[in-house]
């Protein structure tokens, strides 16, 4: 249960260390472009437990260990607001779905939908079967004679609340992305032998600007909160102890509240797709840990047992960070990014509009300390014209 949501905005950019560290050959750390969910969880965490005296040199570890079960996190998730607006407040920003092609037509891009297939029949006139699950989903069939564009990172809402309820018939965006700007920042490096600055040696950092596209737009980072809020005022965020804001919103304001309307025009059906906004660590991979390896399953706060008839998963995020608990660096775990898209067919009954609510904004991962974390949110879409296996 939400008990705080809070939108924390960056005073100096965000530095958020690719775990890949250094470029090979090079002094330049890349950054990632969004903080991942331990990141931000840690850093509320560590707010907090620097602000009740709790030490940072690993002698409080049983402290810290209690700390990180008593703060749930959900998210984080994009939000922008725009100076001169009508409405001051915070708007949520979705990362793109990965059912999604952006193509160059008519001299602007295009959004383009390839609906996954059934695998061709045999002669026999059944499913070709092979191996395991992953031969055995649908796929989709781009026709698309060139090359794909970059898609934008994150959707306008209006654009994503549309995809959700048809992608089919959604071309182009409801106003331009967003794109936050990146900078270089250049440093001194320290010598090991003295601690002072070593002259002529020269090392980067990227840092992802907190205003975008240059329109008076401010980038903010929302988390729900399963306690109350502590009054957090400022805390470092990510890496070179940069500053960020803490506000909370007003629990009538959620920007992230699942729409009336489109509650309103879902119809029933039992295909339906689940599209990731935070990126999610499962144990077998791509597959969500509640779907075996047959791809039946049970999707987490229903009753609906399920299909799982396709998948559009990009690259794995790799994802690492810092423990306080062992005062030592995390190890290296690889997650299904934000964007993915899972299609599903409910063997038992339709979706219906109770289930869109339950299931809006839920964590559909199963381990407990990545729930608390902020892993694993998703949003229920339609699968329209879906065909039948």
């Amino acid at each position: 249960m939400t008990a705080a949501a809070i939108v924390l905005s960056p005073r100096d950019g965000l530095t958020i260390k690719d775990p890949r560290g250094f470029q090979p050959g090079s002094q330049a750390a890349r950054s990632l472009s969004w903080p991942l969910p331990p990141t931000v969880a840690g850093a509320l965490r560590t707010a907090v437990g620097l602000g009740r005296g709790f030490r940072a040199d690993g002698s409080d570890r049983d402290r810290w260990l209690r700390l990180k079960e008593e703060i749930g996190v959900a998210g984080p998730l994009p939000v922008e607001r725009r100076q001169g607006d009508a409405d001051p407040g915070w708007r949520p920003l979705w990362p793109a779905p990965a059912d999604a092609l952006l193509a160059a037509e008519e001299g602007e891009g295009r959004l383009h939908w390839f609906p996954p297939l059934p695998p061709a029949r045999t002669a026999r006139g059944c499913w070709e079967r092979r191996g395991d699950l992953a031969d055995n989903l649908w796929r989709s069939r781009p026709s698309l004679r060139e090359k794909p564009l970059e898609m934008p990172r994150w959707w306008p809402h209006q654009t994503f609340m549309r995809w959700l309820e048809d992608p089919g018939a959604v071309a182009t965006f409801d106003r331009r992305p967003v794109t936050p700007a990146v900078r270089t920042d250049v440093h001194l490096a320290l010598d090991p032998a003295t601690g002072a600055a070593s002259e002529g040696h020269l090392f980067s950092l990227e840092t992802v600007e907190p205003l975008l596209s240059g329109d008076g737009s401010e980038l903010g980072v929302y988390v729900r909160l399963d306690s109350p809020a502590p009054g957090l005022g400022v805390l470092c965020l990510g890496g070179e102890q940069r500053m960020a804001s803490a506000e909370e919103l007003p629990m009538n304001s959620d920007p992230f509240a699942l729409p009336a309307e489109y509650q309103s025009r879902w119809n029933p059906s039992t295909s339906f797709r689940l599209v990731l906004v935070t990126p999610a660590p499962f144990a077998a991979g791509w597959r969500p840990d509640w779907i075996d390896e047959s791809g039946h399953g049970s999707v987490p706060g229903t009753d609906l047992a399920v299909v799982l008839r396709a998948a559009f998963i990009p690259r794995p995020v790799p994802v690492s960070g810092w423990d306080l608990v062992t005062w030592g660096p995390k190890a290296s775990r690889l997650c299904v990014p934000a964007g993915s898209c899972y299609y599903f067919e409910a063997t038992g009954r339709e979706l219906n509009r109770d289930d869109l609510a339950a299931l809006w904004c839920r964590q559909i991962v199963l381990d407990r300390q990545d729930l608390l974390d902020g892993y694993g949110m998703a949003v229920p879409g339609a699968w329209p014209r879906a065909p039948r296996a």
